[in-house]
């Protein structure tokens, strides 16, 4: 039986990170059907702004996704991946704190450009890095991360939003800590280690 390279535990962890991300761009995405009900009951906004404020997040969303092939090319995915994902999590760490109209359409807005540059990172790190005989298995597998995100952003997050309040920023902040955690990671374990195959067969390439 073939023992696991040095950094399994390592690469087979920063795998399940890319799939973390994945998983929370559809819980911001598909939030606002939860949370603007909770808001208006609240009285924290008017139905006159929520149209304006769910337009927010996907307008740029769709115009940086557009660029996210270039962004992961030209500064690496794990990088670009970092930054983003940081930029998603700085949004909702806003959209927890605002109080305003104006905030949470700018929070938003910041989290769709983050959300926008996640996916085609996550392909990137995978074609690279893992053994090509899995890539249909890790995309499946990331791709079923996004639904479970969106499964998640109705009636569990309904739950935790009775339970602790909308604005709790766990999901934010847990974000924040996560791209840190993978930064880390793949400074000092992924690059200087070369293959993700471990996932999967315990060996690379």
């Amino acid at each position: 039986m073939t023992e696991p390279e040095p950094g399994c535990f390592f690469k087979t962890a920063v795998f399940w990170l890319l799939l973390i991300s994945y998983f929370l761009v559809f819980i911001y995405r598909q939030s606002p059907a939860v949370l603007f009900p909770i808001m208006l009951d609240e009285k924290v906004l008017t139905p006159g702004v929520l149209g304006n404020m769910s337009a927010s997040f996907f307008y740029p969303y769709a115009f940086v996704q557009v660029l996210s092939g270039f962004i992961s090319i030209r500064f690496g995915p794990i990088k670009t991946l970092l930054v983003f994902s940081s930029i998603m999590g700085l949004g909702a760490l806003l959209f927890s704190i605002s109080g305003t109209s104006g905030g949470f359409t700018s929070s938003r807005v910041i989290q769709g450009i983050g959300a926008a540059v996640i996916l085609v990172p996550i392909l990137d790190i995978v074609e690279r890095y893992f053994d090509i005989r899995h890539f249909h298995k890790l995309t499946c597998l990331i791709m079923a991360a996004g639904g479970l995100g969106s499964l998640a952003a109705t009636e569990p997050l309904i739950y935790l939003s009775g339970k602790f309040g909308w604005r709790t920023s766990v999901l934010a902040s847990g974000l924040i800590l996560l791209c840190h955690i993978t930064w880390r990671v793949g400074r000092e374990n992924i690059l200087k280690s070369g293959e993700f195959g471990c996932v999967f067969c315990g060996h690379g390439r």
